[in-house]
């Protein structure tokens, strides 16, 4: 089991890779900041955030930080890739496996910094508004060694009905089962890797799937079957894009300027990246018998972001100490420095 004591101290040394790209008090900030995300259940806003963590007279304060603070966005997405570098390096052969997506926030105003209106292909309900207004936010992550997946731009150079290629069959460990496809390889060059980069552009027939899948890469020692497999790993990322909508509040921002929204939206991406890295370090740890299967679902094999965050919640009194206590580190004595010349002062 694991106690809060064990479990505040690893959360603050994540924390402690940030420390370098804030300044003292916006460390501090930045660190309540995360950690309220975590821990809060409520909506989440500033508010409800500094609630849960019971640093209400807090409030002024981080308001004052999320839209004028010192901050570098990317020094934190710098920081934070050599983080998961360091903690879990994600490899899979000589490959960093990494996935870039975009995902659509909904918000509701027009004079909401960075929204554009975009056609709703999901609105069937006659209830549900055919054009929306959202921010529509590119993301890049790793994908977690131990499963086969590498990043690949679903892209196709020409219809593949023109390929001069025959098709082919193959197996590939899909979605939690072998399953058998057919597949076309055309050998090929594309616009954006140049003249000079050989690609191979794949067009997947799976199963079960109505659409055809479209992959190329440049990986010249992959078989079909591994490319398969990694263009399935890409989905995880919309699990992910779930659960940062879902648990940690990505279309609960309140924000109206640019700064705040910008900043809002990296606390919460951070948030998500840090519980993955403490799950990490938990099963280093303990096994799996710190999240033990729970009895009404004996099929669940992985962790979720909902479980991470109800063994924070268990502990929630720990961390509103510790937050605490990081609001009341005092700056450093500042260094005089003299010229040799006394100092005159205006009466």
């Amino acid at each position: 089991m694991v106690d809060a004591k064990e479990l505040c101290s690893e959360w603050q040394s994540l924390l402690e890779h940030f420390r370098p790209v804030f300044t003292l008090g916006g460390w501090t900030r930045f660190a309540q900041w995360i950690t309220g995300t975590v821990l809060c259940s409520e909506e989440h806003t500033i508010t409800q955030i500094l609630t849960g963590l019971g640093l209400e007279d807090q409030w002024r304060n981080v308001e004052h930080f999320a839209e004028y603070g010192s901050w570098d966005r990317e020094a934190i997405e710098r920081q934070l890739m050599r983080l998961v570098e360091q903690e879990h390096p994600t490899r899979w052969g000589r490959y960093h496996a990494v996935a870039i997506d975009d995902t659509k926030e909904h918000r509701t105003s027009a004079d909401v910094w960075g929204t554009c209106t975009f056609h709703e292909s999901g609105a069937r309900s006659p209830n549900r508004a055919t054009t929306v207004r959202a921010h529509n936010w590119v993301v890049m992550g790793d994908l977690a060694p131990g499963k086969p997946w590498t990043y690949m731009p679903t892209a196709s150079p020409q219809n593949h009905a023109q390929w001069d290629v025959p098709w082919q069959r193959g197996r590939a460990y899909i979605y939690g089962k072998i399953r058998t496809f057919r597949y076309k390889c055309l050998r090929c060059c594309w616009a954006v890797g140049g003249p000079e980069q050989i690609m191979f552009a794949f067009v997947f027939e799976v199963p079960g799937y109505d659409k055809l899948w479209a992959t190329i890469t440049s990986a010249s020692d992959l078989s079909a079957s591994q490319t398969l497999s990694a263009n399935a790993g890409r989905f995880r990322q919309e699990d992910g894009f779930r659960d940062h909508k879902q648990r940690l509040g990505m279309e609960e921002c309140r924000a109206w300027t640019k700064e705040p929204v910008l900043r809002t939206f990296q606390v919460q991406m951070t948030a998500l990246t840090l519980l993955r890295l403490m799950q990490f370090r938990l099963s280093r740890q303990f096994g799996e018998a710190w999240c033990p299967t729970p009895p009404w679902n004996l099929r669940k094999r992985h962790v979720s972001i909902l479980d991470l965050r109800r063994l924070f919640w268990k502990h929630r009194s720990r961390f509103s100490q510790v937050m605490s206590a990081v609001d009341n580190l005092k700056k450093p004595p500042q260094t005089q420095y003299h010229s040799g010349q006394p100092t005159s002062r205006a009466a």
